[in-house]
């Protein structure tokens, strides 16, 4: 029996379903998502809000929109659906028209940045989250609104979560009557579901939205027997299952991704048909458009003739939208598709007849670049939540495969699911629009409230650009900075670099070719200046060119704005270039003056030995400019736009800046700029100093000495000194007063035998601890109040007169008799005392001793004094303690010694006599 001949499924000719459904003029196919339709309708009736589970291929992005305009509560109201993306949000309104035989703008059309295809006809509107978001603040209302579905929900961005937060708000407060359908092809439904539940309750709109006695009371709420409210409904549509295998090809050695995926495309399309017979088109993702562009290149040699032509597509948001519709469309001459596409594909649309995947594991999405501190795509690996998405786009028309290009062992150290990007991207955007919308994150429901580090940091950012009333976050709000910011609608920082364009001589056109030149993340020149000349001549990639473009529709035109500068306007291509030079420099300061940075007075060499300049950054932290000859080495002071930190965080590199002259510089700092009073200890120099810093930030502008620090400073710098290095290392006389300690030692001994209470100086044995030292506090007052600071000042400080000065007179009356300076001996002989941290010495010849047995103590006679024994010459002969013990004892050993050496002196036979 011969093999089955693979098929092509008969293509129909109709338009297709864009979550996974062939449909069209007399096919009768139904969506899934319309078996529980009425369900959703009458969730929506009452209360009035619903959650709707809908996997990939039910049709719900299509088909609940048409399927709810019949309902007694649309009557002449719109329903507004929300997508993540442009491509999606244009392709479901064309769908949607293409099946009521209409075009885009009538019944079905979207509205997206820079592209609007709607009338007063419409009754479906396909938007995007953050067109939503800027059409909510102009209009909470939501005149003319019947219904907002929130789509595609389960992608959890800042703005997907915020747009979802302000809805609840708009419908507790404002718009009781609002209809609002959460659908989520994988999130779980239960914490939206309790969410919506909660929609009616109470909720603070902040100051500038109505109070709580001008809203409408009549709005119906969920509530259980105890009066708390109930999650709303949970609604799951069934979805086709069809069995996938699934193929892992890890990468061999350094092969570049495109040359695999191409490899993976040409192994798929050899395999044969499925186990159906059915010869499937391919859907490979890949993560950007630049590897889309690379991987068509290496598929171009496929061709179009022989047993099974292909066709290649590429499908990603810069695709023209005719281009698009084709890589969506069934071939119209029946050859197999190979469609390169971004993660758009994996939930936003389908792409129909697909039967095998080729997945790269890896996605862009939207991260603060750390570099810029702007919102950009960066390249990271797909999750397996996300990768089952990607793998269940084979089967969803009957079995496929999917190849997976990497391995067993890296699919177990992926993540499960991707985290909500609330809680660890930038939320500067979202509290710009929080506040701009008059309320607080507080006063919002969120599926994950903002919070932590990454909320202190917007509150942080927002304050730098001066867009807050207040710097206490418990109560500031935006001022009229801060609502212009906002009115733009781009990023803070994006927004503040805009205005102060639009108020210079760059004027709108200047300010389009700036973002632009900020936003397009390209690598080579590190002057920004010098790339933005080069975007004027037109000697730059066409992405910078078109996102000029697009900036330039987004960015209105403020030239006849009082306040702008009134320097003539330079020629457009060849501008006087100290004018344009500061005018960008300005602009870019006023986004970025966290980022400024001053040049350090020596160029140092990386770990590779490469010379560098370095700058200081205000915000903390140094950035090197290489090469150390760039030109912008030459400015005092650079605005850091790119900047690459490290791995340690506090050093890194410029990839992106601009030169800053000083009057710039300091016109962006000048309400930070402060003048610190600083007076240390200088361990070098053994002295006080004290210092006037102009600072801003991190940054020492200037210094000064200050001729007249506060006695207080003063002893916190000594004080400083005497713990850190000793009282010996700032008063040079500190032996004078170790000796006083040691006297106060002595007489602390003595008072505790007889326990009597003559002194009460606390000091302990040996060397004490400057803290511990009476006296010495009450000294470092009188030196702090004179003024005494210099090093020759301290030098000088009689420091064991003034410990002595503290002591009351009975313990100075203690301290002459219990510690004599002097002791006269039993002979009439006066010997000096010297006091140490080894207790009491003297030191005299053994000849003025003869006669004396008894030997000399301080302190009341209880301390004996060590006494060192001198021969004639003075050199040591013996230490003792014990006098009458050393004349019986080891003094004859000496006498028989020092007697041949020294006959003229005298060595009695019995000295003590």
């Amino acid at each position: 029996m011969n093999d089955p001949v693979p098929t092509r499924r008969h293509r129909l000719h109709g338009p297709v379903d864009l979550n996974g459904t062939t449909t069209g003029p007399g096919t009768g196919a139904r969506l899934p998502v319309l078996d529980v339709i009425d369900q959703v309708r009458g969730a929506l009736a009452a209360p009035g809000a619903a959650v709707l589970v809908a996997p990939p291929g039910t049709g719900k992005t299509t088909g609940v929109p048409p399927a709810l305009l019949d309902q007694g509560w649309m009557s002449a109201g719109r329903i507004v659906v929300t997508q993540p993306r442009r491509l999606a949000a244009r392709a479901a309104a064309a769908y949607m028209a293409s099946r009521s035989n209409e075009r885009v703008g009538q019944t079905f059309g979207y509205s997206v940045r820079g592209d609007r295809r709607v009338s007063p006809a419409t009754r479906v509107e396909l938007v995007t989250e953050g067109l939503l978001l800027r059409r909510l603040q102009s209009d909470p209302m939501l005149d003319g609104v019947s219904a907002v579905i929130v789509d595609e929900l389960h992608e959890r961005s800042i703005d997907v979560d915020l747009l979802l937060a302000l809805l609840i708000d708009v419908r507790s407060s404002l718009r009781p009557d609002l209809r609002l359908l959460a659908m989520s092809a994988t999130l779980d439904p239960a914490p939206v579901a309790a969410l919506l539940g909660g929609c009616h309750a109470s909720s603070s709109m902040g100051p500038d939205r109505p109070d709580s006695a001008d809203r409408d009371d009549s709005a119906e709420r969920t509530e259980g027997a105890d009066g708390s409210a109930e999650p709303v409904s949970v609604i799951t549509a069934p979805a086709p299952i069809h069995p996938v295998r699934t193929w892992h090809r890890p990468a061999a050695g350094r092969e570049r991704l495109e040359d695999r995926v191409a490899s993976t495309i040409r192994e798929a399309l050899a395999a044969g048909p499925e186990d159906d017979g059915v010869l499937g088109d391919v859907l490979a993702f890949l993560p950007g458009r630049g590897e889309i562009r690379r991987t068509a290149e290496r598929l171009s040699g496929l061709g179009s003739s022989g047993a099974s032509p292909v066709v290649v597509h590429e499908l990603h948001g810069s695709v023209p939208p005719a281009l698009q519709d084709a890589a969506l469309r069934p071939d119209p001459d029946g050859r197999r598709r190979i469609v390169l596409a971004t993660s758009i594909a994996e939930t936003s649309i389908t792409v129909e007849g697909v039967r095998i995947v080729v997945d790269s594991g890896r996605r862009r999405t939207v991260r603060v670049h750390p570099g810029t501190g702007l919102p950009g795509l960066v390249t990271e690996a797909v999750s397996m939540a996300g990768a089952d998405q990607r793998r269940g786009r084979a089967g969803r028309s009957g079995p496929g495969t999917c190849y997976r290009l990497w391995s067993t062992d890296e699919e177990r150290h992926r993540r499960a699911a991707d985290r909500p990007e609330i809680t660890s991207g930038d939320l500067s955007p979202a509290l710009l629009h929080i506040l701009e919308w008059g309320a607080r994150p507080d006063d919002l429901s969120f599926l994950d409230p903002p919070s932590g580090a990454h909320l202190d940091a917007a509150w942080a950012l927002l304050g730098d650009l001066r867009a807050l009333d207040s710097a206490d976050t418990g109560t500031a709000r935006l001022n009229e900075r801060g609502r212009a910011l906002a009115s733009l609608g781009f990023h803070p920082r994006l927004g503040a670099v805009v205005l102060a364009a639009l108020h210079s001589d760059l004027r709108a056109d200047g300010a389009a070719a700036l973002a632009a030149v900020l936003e397009v993340d390209l690598p080579g020149e590190i002057d920004l200046v010098e790339r933005f000349r080069r975007l004027r001549r037109g000697d730059t990639p066409r992405e910078v060119r078109d996102a000029v473009a697009e900036w330039r529709r987004r960015i209105p035109d403020r030239s006849s704005d009082r306040g702008r500068s009134t320097r003539p306007q330079s020629d457009g291509n060849a501008p006087h270039s100290t004018d344009l030079d500061a005018d960008i420099a300005r602009a870019v300061a006023a986004g970025y003056r966290d980022r400024l940075a001053r040049r350090r007075p020596a160029s140092r060499t990386d770990d590779r030995g490469r010379e560098q300049a370095v700058y200081q950054l205000v915000g903390g932290g140094e950035v090197a400019l290489r090469p150390a000859d760039h030109p912008l080495s030459r400015s005092r002071w650079l605005a850091v736009v790119g900047l690459d930190r490290g791995a340690d965080g506090s050093v890194g590199w410029a990839q992106l800046a601009v030169g800053v002259d000083d009057p710039v510089a300091l016109d962006a700092l000048a309400d930070l700029v402060a003048d610190d009073h600083d007076v240390t200890w200088d361990p070098a120099e053994r002295q006080v100093t004290a210092t006037i810093r102009r600072r801003v930030g991190a940054i020492t502008l200037d210094e000064r000495p200050w001729r007249a620090p506060s006695p207080e400073l003063v002893r916190s710098a000594l004080r400083v000194g005497l713990r850190t290095h000793g009282p010996a290392g700032v008063f040079d006389r500190w032996s004078q007063a170790d000796e006083l300690l040691a006297r106060l030692a002595v007489v602390r001994s003595a008072v505790g035998m007889d326990d009597t209470t003559a002194g009460n100086t606390t000091v302990g044995p040996g060397r004490p601890d400057a803290d511990q030292i009476i006296g010495l506090d009450a000294a470092v007052e009188r030196i702090a109040d004179a003024g005494r600071t210099s090093r020759e000042q301290l030098a000088r400080i009689d420091i064991a007169r003034y410990l002595s000065d503290a002591l009351e007179w009975h313990e100075r009356q203690a301290l002459d008799d219990l510690a004599p300076m002097h002791l006269e001996t039993s002979n009439g002989r006066r010997l000096r005392v010297t006091y140490g941290p080894d207790g009491p010495t003297a030191a005299t010849r053994l000849q003025d001793l003869l006669g004396c047995d008894e030997h000399p103590a301080v302190g009341g006679g209880r301390v004996p004094v060590t006494v060192e024994l001198l021969s004639p010459a003075g050199r040591p002969l013996q230490r003792t303690a014990d006098l009458p013990g050393f004349w019986r004892g080891s003094y004859a050993a000496v006498r028989s010694d020092m007697r041949g050496r020294y006959p003229k002196h005298r060595w009695p036979e019995r000295p003590w006599e």
